[in-house]
């Protein structure tokens, strides 16, 4: 494991490419959780969240489980804008009706993210385009995260609070969501079952991490939400 760890901090290695590392550290006989477990100590994050997520696309399927269609995002339906630039609608269309959800088996790696690592996770550089949701780390579409787009704020933090409140922002990133109204959290369940069905579990962030909720200095005007600045059309 050190000599793992020693490779992958080598500057020399440090730019070359996924692949070519865990080609490396596989033919040394190193299995995946051991290159994901090294990939963490050197701090090598891209790395850890690549083998995961091999990991889990190499899993068998369970010969007794129905086939499964491939999951769609439904269409935007009527009243589903945001008040954000480079938005129409929500990433989704609007938020699942109770029960309309499928249920997916879900499979969370066993790879933890520093807050500071799923910040460099914005799709800049060859990084990957990632958020969290109630602490899970998802890799989301550019087209609707992605450097320009209305939902890049959610990009590279834990997104839960603004999810829970369908608003778009960043005031809010990065705290924990588990005190949300009884309908924030509902909706917040809603969001996280239309990602769970959509994309790549790469792992989850340390909750500890995350900071507690500011207390509201004032109540927002009822109505208010539709036309502020970054928030969700009513529906």
């Amino acid at each position: 494991m050190d000599e793992a760890v020693k490779f992958l901090r080598n500057p020399k290695v440090a730019g070359s490419g996924a692949e070519k590392k865990v080609a490396f550290l596989a033919g040394k006989g190193m299995p995946p959780g051991a290159i994901v477990e090294a990939a963490r100590r050197a701090g090598d994050a891209e790395l850890a969240a690549y083998v995961a997520a091999r990991a889990q696309e190499a899993k068998p399927a369970d010969p007794t489980a129905p086939p499964a269609s491939p999951p769609q995002a439904p269409a935007p339906a009527a009243g589903d804008g945001v008040a954000a630039a480079g938005a129409s609608a929500l990433p989704f269309g609007a938020a699942a009706k109770p029960g309309a959800a499928k249920e997916v088996e879900v499979v969370v790696p066993d790879v933890v993210f520093a807050l500071a690592d799923l910040a460099k996770m914005k799709g800049e550089g060859g990084a990957k385009l990632c958020l969290a949701c109630k602490g899970i780390v998802y890799e989301v579409d550019p087209e609707f995260y992605g450097a320009g787009r209305g939902y890049h704020a959610f990009a590279g933090v834990d997104c839960s609070r603004h999810l829970g409140k369908v608003r778009v922002g960043t005031q809010e990133a990065n705290q924990r969501w588990q005190n949300l109204s009884e309908k924030q959290l509902k909706t917040l369940d809603e969001w996280e079952a239309k990602y769970q069905s959509k994309y790549t579990i790469l792992g989850r962030i340390d909750e500890g991490e995350l900071a507690a909720p500011a207390p509201p200095t004032e109540k927002a005007p009822q109505g208010g939400g539709a036309g502020a600045a970054g928030g969700c059309a009513q529906q």
